[in-house]
């Protein structure tokens, strides 16, 4: 009982403070170096932003977690089969604050995931609008920015993915790391776009150097590069049942 009495007297004594929150922050942690001093320390964290991931548009966030939103309009891959289209609920009430009309929001939100000649939308509202990647994209350290300005207030690390275009080079990628370091983050995690097979995320932006032949199911790549062709979906094979030592199996080729 006298535990817990003595940490609600703790924090009756910091909500009472006056002053910005990096005051009220310092003196917080100024009270648990003199508990530490008193009791001691372990190796545990105290305070942690935890995971979230492309889970929290199904729970009705914009974002997932402390960075810009990966595209003002998101496509992602189901797991059964399939993509939905996510908008950024933010964009309407942003448009309105701003003091646009329901007439503009409709022109702005559309499939492009970003806001470049979008009808009646002023250039110096643009950066509003700035995601994590696509045409108008803000800088990876951008994001880490963003991580070093809460890092402060966390004992431990912040779940957070800095997303790097796919022009990213290894240079890039290490400067990104050391910046980093030198901003006190604990902890980093960096995406490169397109690096996987399978992207659960994307902005449905399609590539331009890249012409997709829908009748020959082909894609044909920009001049002097190899062609690829799709095999059909239907093709002959040949399939051979065998047995090694009891054990059997079937092998298939398709031709």
């Amino acid at each position: 009982m006298r535990k817990h009495a003595a940490a609600n007297d703790n924090v009756r004594t910091i909500t009472s403070l006056d002053g910005d929150v990096l005051k009220v922050a310092n003196k917080a942690w100024e009270q648990c170096l003199k508990l530490g001093e008193k009791s001691g320390w372990r190796n545990a964290q105290a305070s942690v932003l935890a995971p979230t991931g492309t889970i929290g548009f199904m729970m009705d966030c914009d974002t997932t977690g402390i960075e810009p939103d990966f595209s003002l309009v998101k496509f992602k891959k189901l797991v059964g089969g399939g993509s939905m289209q996510i908008v950024n609920q933010t964009i309407p009430q942003a448009l309105r604050r701003l003091g646009y009309t329901d007439e503009t929001n409709e022109a702005i939100i559309g499939s492009n995931g970003h806001v470049i000649d979008a009808p009646g939308l002023k250039l110096e509202h643009y950066a509003v609008f700035d995601t994590a990647m696509g045409v108008r994209s803000i800088t990876p350290l951008g994001h880490v920015r963003m991580m070093a300005a809460v890092q402060p207030f966390i004992s431990g690390a912040i779940s957070k993915t800095v997303n790097m275009p796919e022009s990213a080079t290894i240079d890039e990628v290490e400067d990104t790391y050391f910046q980093a370091w030198k901003m006190g983050i604990k902890a980093l995690a960096i995406y490169r776009d397109n690096c996987k097979v399978g992207q659960p995320l994307s902005d449905g932006a399609k590539k331009v150097d890249e012409i997709v032949d829908a009748a020959a199911g082909a894609i044909i790549a920009i001049a002097g590069q190899p062609i690829r062709r799709r095999l059909p979906k239907s093709r002959p094979s040949r399939t051979t049942s065998f047995s090694v030592a009891g054990a059997e199996g079937y092998m298939t080729a398709g031709s």
